[in-house]
């Protein structure tokens, strides 16, 4: 089967522990939340960078970061960030 669709067989059993026991929509939301976890990583790092960038800048820009508890909960510290290099 595998050469028929042309994929090796290491992916076919890759794809087959990842999606064998789900049904078709399930794997459409589980692609959706995939996509939709990739977007916000980027805009995770892209604020990082901004922040970043910012406080090389002004460094009493303030470091906001997410407790984890809540998205509600957000807390600021005051640590400089320093160059790598």
């Amino acid at each position: 089967m595998c050469s028929k669709h042309g994929i090796s067989s290491a992916t076919f059993h890759k794809w087959k522990a990842k999606f064998g026991g789900l049904e078709v929509s399930d794997t459409k939301r589980l692609k959706a939340l995939e996509d939709e976890n990739a977007k916000l990583k980027q805009l995770l790092a892209e604020a990082t960078l901004v922040a970043k960038h910012a406080r090389e800048i002004d460094p009493a820009f303030p470091i906001v970061y997410m407790t984890g508890a809540s998205a509600n909960e957000w807390v600021s510290r005051d640590v400089p960030i320093t160059s790598a290099g």
